[in-house]
């Protein structure tokens, strides 16, 4: 009884203490190295309140948009300051409930600010998206370095490492759940012209927990290169949690049906693993977790996410 009253006071203390308002600004900006690349990724990250380099903490990797981690388009603006506000929310949820936060900058050192410059939203055809930021062939190892950076720190606990993908970063995350199945099929999609990488399977690059905002789910049809490649091939190999908004208008129509596609391919996955849980939030549009909908399904929506989280 002890136990479950604990339990039930971090929840209401959550949805108490949450505001859209309440942002912070990253308190470093760093250097990621792509595993697969070499590339030097810009990487910001938060600390916890009353931070102690001597303590370990457990940590969020953070996957942004198609509107990349920025609000500004210019490139002297891609810095902490300019952070999107969303992420900014985020990363001072997570510090107050005694995480570090990392958010992957995916798009600027490639010199893409996504739907704020590059133009990756709002372009219909995957095709014509740039295919050095493409969310199902590129980004996971972009999140696979981010957890490898964050096991490489000493204040770190190696075994409680989140990822939390938004919308085209939730695309990759689900692709980087299923990566001992999926992704490591770098040889077809580069016959097909996609740029693409294998994700080491080591444990430096294994996350413990997965949760998805609002992704598209196409990944049985993402494109013309891709479609025969992830058709019917769904198998999650981290607890991943997918998080729908009812009333999407931003995702395709058919993306509840591909979503429900996706849980039921990983139910009749082959290998024994954890397994994916859908979750649909009701009364709510894309992005609900910054933007309006239902307040009240929006915070119980980020009580079960910061729950998913803490009990890593």
């Amino acid at each position: 009884m002890k136990k479950l009253l604990i339990g039930l006071f971090v929840i209401v203390t959550i949805s108490a203490s949450w505001s859209y308002k309440d942002k912070k600004t990253p308190d470093e900006t760093l250097t990621i190295t792509q595993s697969e690349t070499g590339e030097d990724l810009r990487g910001y990250l938060w600390l916890p309140n009353n931070y102690d380099s001597t303590k370990h903490y457990p940590a969020v990797v953070l996957a942004h948009g198609c509107g990349g981690a920025h609000y500004k388009d210019e490139p002297d603006k891609w810095i902490a300051k300019y952070v999107a506000g969303k992420y900014k929310v985020w990363g001072k949820l997570l510090n107050d409930n005694g995480f570090i936060v990392l958010l992957v900058d995916s798009f600027t050192t490639r010199d893409n600010n996504g739907d704020v410059g590059g133009g990756v939203c709002n372009t219909q055809n995957p095709l014509d998206r740039p295919s050095k930021i493409d969310p199902i062939s590129v980004r996971p190892a972009d999140i696979a370095s981010a957890i490898a950076y964050l096991k490489s720190r000493d204040d770190i606990e190696p075994h409680k490492i989140g990822v939390l993908g938004f919308s085209n970063g939730a695309t990759s995350a689900l692709v980087f759940a299923n990566h001992k199945s999926l992704v490591n099929r770098a040889s077809e999609l580069n016959d097909n012209g996609k740029l693409a990488f294998d994700i080491p399977l080591d444990d430096e690059y294994k996350a413990s927990k997965i949760v998805a905002l609002y992704p598209g789910c196409g990944l049985n049809g993402y494109s013309q290169e891709t479609q025969n490649i992830f058709k019917n091939r769904f198998e999650t190999d981290t607890k991943t949690y997918l998080f729908m908004a009812s009333d999407d208008t931003i995702l395709p129509a058919d993306t509840k049906e591909k979503c429900n596609h996706l849980e039921e391919l990983d139910k009749n996955k082959t290998i024994d693993a954890p397994t994916m849980s859908l979750i649909e939030v009701n009364g709510t549009d894309h992005q609900f977790d910054y933007k309006e909908s239902d307040e009240a399904a929006v915070k119980d929506a980020i009580d079960k996410i910061i729950s998913i989280f803490k009990s890593m």
